[in-house]
């Protein structure tokens, strides 16, 4: 979410909203050899961009729309280099555009390729520390030009301590040059055998207030 939107029409206040994105996936692994392992996963992509009260204003002239839907294929491939240290790729959003106004033009996914690396430098029966390094770059309007390329890329450092395998906490930098998003993020997350629950927020990387969080559960099987 970018926060609370309010919608002023004719001069006055008419109320306000906060928009939000919500995916649900599903997700098949297969280990390959006793280092690498290839991921599949298909999700459906719930996007809400405004309520339909904004569209009954005068101003939309019976515009309807606000809410895109879409579905989409995620493909990842996962390499341990040795035991504490790993790489990961994946790309992600293949699938079928959003259309947020009826009749309108139909936004293509962000389809993204991201290549991460992780190392644990201590473990044991009780603590665990990772460190996380990924780069992010959406697949759209690539050039030859190899430094706008890589201005182009979103990049990310972090850092995670974990307690019991149970509660973890996370603290990064998140690096847009191009989109003007710079910043700390952080995390926090409960895992209990095969159920995680997870919090986490970039809003610090945004040059305007705004309060964005994710919310993530996953449960393997």
């Amino acid at each position: 979410t970018t926060g609370e939107t309010v919608v002023h029409s004719g001069g006055e206040d008419k109320g306000s909203f906060r928009n939000f994105d919500f995916a649900i996936k599903v997700a098949i692994a297969n280990r390959l050899n006793d280092r690498m392992a290839v991921s599949l996963g298909v999700k459906y992509i719930y996007s809400f961009l405004a309520p339909e009260w904004v569209f009954n204003l005068p101003e939309m002239q019976g515009t309807r729309g606000g809410v895109g839907r879409a579905w989409a294929v995620d493909i990842g491939i996962f390499y341990k280099v040795i035991n504490n240290l790993n790489i990961g790729g994946a790309i992600q959003n293949i699938g079928t555009p959003l259309q947020f106004v009826s009749g309108g033009e139909k936004d293509p996914l962000p389809r993204t390729l991201r290549i991460g690396i992780s190392y644990v430098p201590f473990e044991n029966d009780i603590h665990r520390v990772m460190v996380n390094a990924d780069i992010t770059k959406i697949l759209v309007g690539v050039t030859s030009n190899l430094r706008d390329e890589f201005e182009d890329t979103w990049k990310s450092f972090g850092i995670e301590y974990s307690i019991f395998n149970i509660f973890s906490l996370r603290a990064g930098y998140f690096i847009d040059i191009l989109g003007h998003r710079v910043g700390l993020t952080w995390g926090i997350g409960v895992h209990y055998k095969t159920f995680r629950f997870d919090v986490s927020s970039d809003q610090k990387i945004y040059e305007f207030e705004t309060s964005n969080y994710r919310l993530s559960a996953q449960y393997a099987f």
